[in-house]
């Protein structure tokens, strides 16, 4: 191999290491102001994020030229495209046109994000894409974990005791953290220390974003229930009759006098 030709795959791989690292760096910025935004739930949230990823995508346009997708891509895009078509096309026999045209503005945030990694990524910089994907999920839970604790656990009216923030809706918080406990997972072979320091964030928040009574603490019915008494002895009486007479009624007979 000649000098010229060494320098060109040097250049290349340059140029492709550069590539990467700015999608994974484009990811964790995008992905952590959506999620500080309340998870980009309100309609001013959504624009903006939108906004913010279709500029993404354009500049990834202008720096790789024409884009190419694969089957399985224009499939996922399709896909999504007719979920927002669908939804904006519900106006026309809702009672209320206001909400499925604000359900179509949150679906739109879908498709533009879903281009905007198709377009940006590659084979190549897929890793670095999935890296910055991992480090905002740990960055937003460390930030709702932090708060949560220096806090003293917040009550909340709908959230009671769980943790909520940064999206404000606990389930999401324990969805974003699942997905973080994947991801982190997949490069446990590939750097261990970088993993495992991930899931003593994310395994904690995703525990404080679930309640789970019967684990902790059986619940147990008031003592002058009688209604709840007859309850557990029908459902016990049918769990344990043989199929072919498993038809049972669930419902509590009236209280004995």
């Amino acid at each position: 191999m000649s000098a010229k030709e060494a320098g060109t795959v040097t250049a290349r791989a340059t140029s492709a290491v550069n590539h990467a690292n700015v999608v994974g760096a484009a990811a964790c910025v995008s992905l952590i102001a959506i999620a500080l935004a309340n998870g980009g739930y309100f309609e001013r949230t959504q624009r903006a994020s939108a906004l913010a990823l279709a500029s993404l995508a354009g500049i990834a346009l202008l720096f790789r030229g024409r884009a190419r997708f694969g089957v399985h891509e224009r499939v996922a895009l399709a896909a999504l495209v007719s979920l927002l078509a669908w939804t904006a096309l519900s106006a026309l026999w809702s009672s209320s046109t206001a909400e499925p045209l604000r359900e179509a503005e949150r679906a739109l945030v879908y498709v533009v994000g879903l281009a905007a990694v198709l377009i940006a990524s590659n084979r190549s910089s897929l890793p670095a894409l999935l890296a910055g994907a991992l480090a905002a999920i740990v960055l937003a839970s460390a930030y709702g974990l932090g708060s949560y604790l220096l806090a003293g656990k917040p009550a909340n009216s709908e959230q009671h005791s769980l943790l909520y923030q940064p999206l404000g809706y606990a389930n999401a918080v324990g969805i974003l953290a699942a997905m973080g406990v994947v991801l982190a997972l997949g490069i446990l072979g590939r750097a261990r220390w970088r993993a495992l320091g991930a899931l003593a964030v994310l395994v904690p928040t995703l525990a404080l974003t679930s309640r789970r009574p019967s684990v902790a603490r059986p619940a147990r019915p008031p003592a002058n229930s009688s209604s709840s008494r007859w309850g557990a002895a029908a459902r016990c009486a049918c769990a344990f009759r043989p199929i072919r007479h498993a038809r049972c009624s669930f419902q509590s007979p009236s209280p004995l006098p």
